[in-house]
This record gives C-alpha cells, sequence and structure tokens, in this order.
C-alpha cells in the first residue's frame, strides 16, 4: 500500500508561476487600462494562459487531476480567503457595519485588477445591496481555478488517448 505523497498533488513551481503570472497580468492591465479593448484582450489573454498551463500540468506529467485542481485552488488561494471571508460578513450581516470589510474589499479588487475591463460591460445593477462587479470579483476567485481545472481535464484526456494501451 502506498502512502500519502504530497508532492504527488502538489507541484509548488506551478503555484508560484501560476503567482508570478497572475501579477504580471495585474501590471499589464493595469497598464493598459486606458486602452479599454486591449485591456479586455489582455483579460482573454490571461484566461487561455490559465487554461493552457492546465492542459500543460495533465498532459505532460502522470499526476492525478486532483493535483491540477489543488495548483489552480493554491493559485488563487488570497482571492479564495477574502471571498470567504467578505461573504462570511455579507452573510452574517455585518459586512456593512464593520469597517475590516472595506480592507477586504480592496485588497481583493486589487488582486482581481484583471478584470476591470469586464466591469464596463456590466450592467448596474446589485444584489443584496451590492454592485454586481462585486459578485463578479467574488466569484472569480473560484472562477480562475476552475479553468485551471478545464484545461487540466483537458489535458489528461489527452494525456490518456495518446498513451499506449496497457
Amino acid at each position: 500500500m502506498t502512502g500519502f505523497s504530497f508532492r504527488n498533488y502538489v507541484d509548488i513551481h506551478y503555484i508560484l508561476f501560476l503567482y508570478l503570472l497572475h501579477f504580471g497580468f495585474i501590471s499589464i492591465t493595469a497598464a493598459t487600462l486606458n486602452f479599454l479593448t486591449v485591456a479586455f484582450i489582455v483579460w482573454l489573454i490571461y484566461l487561455s494562459l490559465l487554461f493552457f498551463l492546465g492542459y500543460k500540468h495533465a498532459s505532460n506529467k502522470n499526476r492525478p487531476l486532483a493535483s491540477s485542481f489543488l495548483c489552480g485552488a493554491f493559485g488563487q488561494l488570497p482571492a479564495i480567503i477574502l471571498s470567504s471571508i467578505t461573504i462570511a460578513g455579507i452573510l452574517s450581516g455585518s459586512y456593512f457595519e464593520l469597517t475590516i470589510f472595506n480592507t477586504y474589499d480592496f485588497m481583493l479588487q486589487v488582486w482581481h485588477t484583471s478584470l476591470a475591463p469586464v466591469f464596463t460591460i456590466l450592467p448596474s445593477s446589485s444584489m443584496l445591496e451590492i454592485p454586481l462587479y462585486y459578485w463578479v470579483t467574488v466569484s472569480a476567485s473560484f472562477f480562475y481555478p476552475l479553468v485551471f481545472f478545464l484545461g487540466a481535464v483537458l489535458g489528461a484526456f489527452s494525456r490518456t488517448k495518446t498513451s499506449p494501451a496497457c
């Protein structure tokens, strides 16, 4: 019986590269926000790279899909934590009463700077007295790891298709 090996499920190099990629696209988006079309294309390139990296992670290595899911989740861990705290504050009703949530709100929006061009196409509506763009920001914390994971699923299918039969 083989034991649980942390190395089989978490690839630290990929997670660090995902952080580097994310910070790079925060910078690129901030630099291109005056050109909305370019900023939107930059966001699409970011999504494509996440998908491609997930594909490469699963197709080149003989790792379980859980490894790709964990890499994607750890790559967005700061946003997932901030979103979870914010959602807990909203659901508890203390979001509007405590000023600490303004700090979490700010940090989450900085983390998701790459979403700024998407906000321009959203309607100006709200849900639970919170603007729609903010809900998109919170949900992006969980959407980006799924993009990475979907690429990994496709990569795993291509790996099994090209590997020789046993």
